[in-house]
């Protein structure tokens, strides 16, 4: 369809539709830069608008020398005096209706490159309207942004730039460009984990106070479903920020290696807590095959064993009980007893 000098339109709606493909067809993007809008009392108000419109291109008229000596490199600006311009007026004739009619079209750029890249850059043509699985894609942590940016642009079909993704993030208030809200971000990828095929969950009380975090892959069930007989249980400190235990139970392969198979962040290593972990670790596995657990006699952890496997016999171990017996001599005696020494009396404690 035409769009030329002389061109008229049935409404508003209809010149922003011709205008947009106009734009694409030209590469042109068109900035309004004046306007007279058609009184709201007035029954054309709802169909046009407006009496007047000016649009020019992205680049037109140059910014405005100001008085001001300070110098701002930073700043940045489209403008460098292009001439293309389009002017559109609404015409109410005696008879017949009443139309929006364009009065002056000049189409010769100058002073830029015209090509679909630079027209793709334009934050116009950056704009996307986010459906639930762009949001999805934006909440996800798991993904790098350049991954990120890749599917946007697959499914809108157009052009962005790293920073567009981290606007959009901003706005929904997720993805580290948001900073540091982490229950949100951790949440976030709980969600991932369970949408894969793993176990996830994020424990609070009543009053919403944080109780836990626990997580299990898809490899960490599939471990466990080999290897549930030995399941060792042990807490690790000063690994977050927060200062959170960290609860993990291992399992021993085929070889002896040990393999986590558990992982779960405490608010504290109180028994109640870990009852409510070791409640959806038990959930993911035939406790049947359980044949031992093997803690550091931390009373809370045995327990929290007993509770939600009581007829799985619990262990201490030896590593844990040699360096106690350690301990114990070096105190009880002056006498300072070699590593080996202390060794071979915690060998005969342990199977004594």
């Amino acid at each position: 369809m035409d769009f030329v000098q002389g061109t008229k339109f049935a409404s508003h709606e209809e010149f922003l539709t011709r205008l947009k493909h106009y734009g694409t067809d030209t590469l042109t993007q068109f900035s309004l830069v004046g306007a007279e809008k058609v009184s709201e009392r007035d029954p054309l108000f709802q169909r046009f608008k407006y009496q007047v419109l000016r649009y020019q291109c992205k680049q037109g008229a140059r910014t405005k020398e100001k008085s001001s000596k300070n110098e701002r490199p930073l700043q940045r600006s489209y403008k460098v005096g292009c001439p293309v311009q389009l002017n559109v007026r609404l015409n109410q004739p005696n008879s017949g209706d009443p139309f929006l009619k364009i009065t002056k079209l000049v189409t010769q750029h100058s002073g830029h490159v015209v090509s679909k890249e630079n027209f793709n850059l334009y934050p116009e043509q950056r704009r996307i309207v986010m459906d639930e699985v762009d949001m999805t894609v934006l909440s996800s942590v798991t993904m790098k942004l350049s991954e990120q940016k890749e599917i946007l642009e697959q499914r809108h079909a157009g052009c962005l730039m790293r920073q567009d993704v981290y606007n959009m993030q901003k706005r929904l208030g997720v993805g580290s460009s948001n900073g540091g809200n982490d229950s949100s971000r951790c949440e976030c990828v709980i969600r991932d984990l369970v949408a894969s095929g793993g176990v996830g969950e994020v424990g609070r009380n009543e009053s919403g106070e944080f109780l836990f975090v626990c997580f299990m892959s898809v490899s960490m069930r599939r471990t466990l479903g080999k290897y549930p007989e030995c399941l060792i249980l042990d807490c690790t400190y000063k690994v977050n920020n927060y200062l959170y235990p960290l609860l993990t139970i291992m399992v021993l392969d085929g070889e002896g290696h040990g393999m986590p198979v558990f992982h779960a962040f405490l608010a504290r290593e109180d028994r109640h807590i870990m009852e409510s972990c070791l409640h959806i670790f038990a959930q993911q596995f035939n406790t049947d095959s359980a044949r031992c657990f093997i803690v550091d006699k931390d009373m809370a952890e045995i327990a929290a064993i007993g509770s939600i496997f009581p007829d799985v016999p619990i262990n201490l171990c030896q590593f844990h009980i040699s360096r106690a017996v350690e301990r114990f001599l070096r105190l009880l005696y002056v006498i300072k007893f070699s590593d080996s020494v202390c060794s071979r009396l915690s060998f005969f404690t342990v199977y004594s």
